[in-house]
């Protein structure tokens, strides 16, 4: 996500400038920036507001400037951490009574450039037992699942299904007051979701919920199979489905989403595989040989 404030001051005596003059501007209201100027120049901060203090983002921060000149080179990456406001810069009037002009920039993104996926993890189905769901689009799916989302996986999933945790952790971010879906690029910022951290920094997302289809609130811890919320179609979506992804930041701020692997009906380490057929199994259970032998309703 990339945000611009343009600030300008045009010829002003220092003497008239509001000493202590605080603004703030936000993205999405969970990434905001702060300036605050003085008889000298202006410092600015971040703060993430995403709700939770086990929450980092990634952020790089860039300027174009005029006149002042900056406390460090740009552009930079950084990381900020939930509810904290922390001062990034500071600008320096270089002639107080000439024009100055500073335009700030900054992309972010919920995520630990430095997190590194335990593979020895094993993930749960993301849904209740009882239910079964084919992946109508897996790893490298020619639909959607290229680039930063290689790595994903669309379970078929009928509106208001169940959707459970597949890896214990804690909920950092939430959304669940989108109405809309569709094909459509236009829909790429209004889909529902969970997104849950895990213990060693990934970020495991659960997405296109239905309107008012989360159940659990930030900061809330979740173990392995509780029920986040309700499947649906918001977002860039071309019909019903959970799309289920794991990821780490990266300092280009994207994500780099993780290939990992399940436990199903019949065994108990897979990568899904885009066509199949899947359910979750009871715990002390041995794997069912055959799934046409297994037949439940949702």
């Amino acid at each position: 996500m990339k945000v611009y404030f343009l600030l300008i001051l045009c010829y002003l005596p220092i003497s008239l400038l509001a000493e202590g003059e605080r603004s703030e501007h936000c993205s999405f209201e969970r990434v905001c920036v702060i300036y605050v100027q003085d008889d000298s120049g202006f410092d600015v901060f971040f703060r993430n507001d995403i709700g939770t203090s086990q929450s980092i983002v990634t952020i790089e921060v860039n300027a174009k400037v005029e006149n002042v000149i900056p406390s460090r080179e740009l552009p930079f990456v950084a990381k900020l951490s939930g509810s904290s406001e922390v001062k990034f810069l500071r600008f320096e009037l270089f002639d107080k009574k000439a024009k100055a002009s500073l335009q700030i920039s900054y992309n972010w993104i919920l995520g630990d450039f430095d997190a590194k996926h335990d593979d020895k993890i094993i993930y749960e189905l993301p849904f209740e037992r009882g239910f079964r769901y084919r992946v109508n689009q897996g790893y490298n799916g020619k639909k959607s699942h290229s680039g930063a989302n290689r790595y994903s996986i669309d379970f078929g999933m009928p509106e208001g299904s169940p959707v459970t945790a597949a890896r214990s952790g804690i909920v950092v971010d939430m959304e669940d007051q989108n109405t809309e879906g569709g094909f459509d690029p236009k829909f790429l910022h209004h889909a529902n979701y969970v997104k849950i951290l895990h213990k060693d920094g990934t970020i495991a997302q659960y997405a296109h919920l239905s309107y008012m289809g989360v159940v659990v609130k930030k900061g809330q811890s979740v173990r392995v199979g509780q029920l986040l919320g309700f499947s649906g179609n918001t977002g860039y979506s071309d019909g019903p489905h959970l799309h289920f992804e794991v990821y780490r930041a990266t300092t280009e701020i994207t994500k780099e989403t993780i290939p990992t692997l399940f436990r199903t009906e019949s065994l108990d380490v897979t990568e899904l595989l885009e066509g199949e057929l899947h359910w979750r199994r009871e715990s002390a259970m041995q794997p069912i040989s055959s799934a046409i032998e297994f037949e439940r309703s949702y």
